[in-house]
């Protein structure tokens, strides 16, 4: 697997979302998102972020990264919608 090889990790981010402007779902366990997700991966700010997903929930994984720190150059996102 090319994640392996590169030494990447992929986190998955099932649903369903607990409200239209929800992104991380059950993930975040109850807590606000922001709050979840540096719990979840405390050097987030210093990573890439490669987002694929419809566009509502990319330009949502987008905001809620550049808030967790992520420079704006650091997130790259393909979205779609159907």
């Amino acid at each position: 697997m090319l994640a392996a090889e590169k030494g990447l990790q992929i986190v998955q981010l099932p649903g369903p979302r607990r409200t239209p402007s929800s992104v991380l779902g059950p993930a975040a366990s109850g807590l606000p998102e922001l709050t979840g997700l540096r719990r979840w991966i405390p050097d987030l700010a210093e990573r890439d972020i490669f987002v694929c997903g419809p566009s509502a929930w990319t330009d949502g994984v987008e905001r809620l990264a550049l808030a967790a720190g992520v420079p704006g150059a650091r997130i790259h996102s393909e979205s779609f919608g159907w």
